[in-house]
């Protein structure tokens, strides 16, 4: 069967089957964006991500087209797409079929310069070519039944009814400072998804996290395990609590096959106050209480004000597809979206893997204190490295 004939037998095979039960044509869609980045913003629906984004001198990065390609580019695809179908369900032949959108505008209307001014299209004009071996008559009837029949071209040609509904949510605090909480799932490569973690998602973070802190999360699980827990089992209550730094409130899964293959733990480190300075500098808690020894290089490596990439692991099974890649990618932006003019992360230098990730993606080395040795502990020689990398 040619394309053609393809096309006309799916066509009229749907239009009976709406002529029979006419509530079978009853449909509609949903389409998310989500800005990312400035203005870019991240349009997914199904399967299919797209981005769109305004030019520099619009305040943009150009890292897409803007909403008015997408629109043109809608109604023309939409309109060229219609001129096949009827053109096949005519019986027509057509070679070639081309439409180029053009639209007029001012955006007087759209900056709120002057009210008068409509702040969309004030004109559209569809210039279309058709290649046929049929002749113009032929040609014009298809095209006069593609646009009459197109449901672009009519949302364009009415006032369509649109409703607006707004949720408004605050971010969670944690010292004082904006936690992250809100998002949506989004998929990466080779069908992974990435999305906001969920309560349950508290025994995977806590797996995860074991293999991120290289066992330093085994001694601090360790140190406050209710009787007869496992360092897991504390662990996943930890990430269970709400409104702590250390909540599943403040990680990112990513799934795959209904399956936490991988996660990151990310929150904004608060300003340190005058107490905080000075505990800071003489080893010691806010209280005057000494600070444990083994986790006093890492509380001395803190960055305040910074965006803390707690951790970051990937199952071991699944490495090597650039997940980790796209966790850290997504931290950067979510510094971003808080304001934040940077993120921050310790590393173990004995760790070359991470290590070499980490530089790669723009962290350079800030300080280092050397590591207090403990059995708990994957590596005993070296240094801890605090990594900073600016958003600029």
């Amino acid at each position: 069967m040619t394309s053609a004939a393809r096309i006309k037998a799916l066509a009229e095979e749907t239009a009976r089957a709406f002529a029979i039960d006419p509530k079978l044509a009853a449909g509609g869609g949903r389409t998310r964006v989500r800005r990312t980045a400035g203005l870019a913003c991240e349009i997914e629906d199904g399967p299919w991500r797209l981005v769109s984004d305004l030019r520099e001198g619009a305040g943009g990065a150009g890292e897409g087209p803007d909403p008015g390609v997408l629109t043109r580019g809608a109604l023309g695809a939409c309109l060229t797409m219609d001129i096949v179908t009827w053109a096949a369900r005519f019986d027509v032949e057509v070679a070639v079929v081309e439409v180029e959108v053009e639209s007029a505008m001012d955006a007087c209307g759209n900056y709120g310069v002057d009210e008068a001014v409509p702040a969309g299209y004030q004109a559209v004009t569809c210039r279309i070519t058709v290649e046929s071996p049929d002749g113009e008559a032929a040609v014009r009837h298809v095209v006069e039944t593609a646009a009459a029949h197109n449901p672009r071209l009519y949302d364009l040609s009415h006032a369509v009814p649109v409703t607006r509904e707004l949720t408004v949510k605050r971010p969670a605090r944690i010292n004082g400072v904006a936690g992250v909480v809100n998002g949506t799932a989004t998929h990466g490569s080779e069908g992974v998804t990435f999305r906001p973690a969920r309560p349950e998602d508290c025994g995977a973070i806590a797996e995860l996290f074991l293999i991120a802190s290289d066992g330093l999360a085994a001694y601090i699980w360790g140190q406050v395990a209710e009787d007869g827990e496992s360092p897991l089992e504390t662990g996943r209550r930890r990430y269970a609590r709400e409104g702590a730094a250390f909540s599943y409130q403040n990680c990112l899964v990513a799934e795959d096959n209904g399956r936490v293959i991988a996660m990151l733990h990310c929150f904004p480190m608060p300003p340190r106050n005058k107490a905080e300075e000075k505990s800071a500098n003489d080893n010691t808690d806010v209280g005057g209480e000494p600070v444990d020894p083994v986790l006093q290089p890492y509380a001395e490596l803190e960055d305040p004000g910074s965006l803390y990439v707690s951790g970051v692991a990937v199952r071991p099974e699944h490495r090597g597809r650039g997940i980790g890649r796209q966790l850290m990618e997504r931290a950067r932006a979510r510094a971003e979206s808080l304001g934040l003019s940077r993120a921050s992360l310790i590393c173990f230098e004995a760790n070359q893997v991470a290590l070499q990730l980490y530089r790669r993606l723009g962290y350079v080395e800030v300080d280092r204190r050397a590591i207090v040795p403990h059995p708990s502990l994957h590596y005993s020689e070296g240094d801890a490295l605090l990594l900073v990398r600016g958003l600029d």
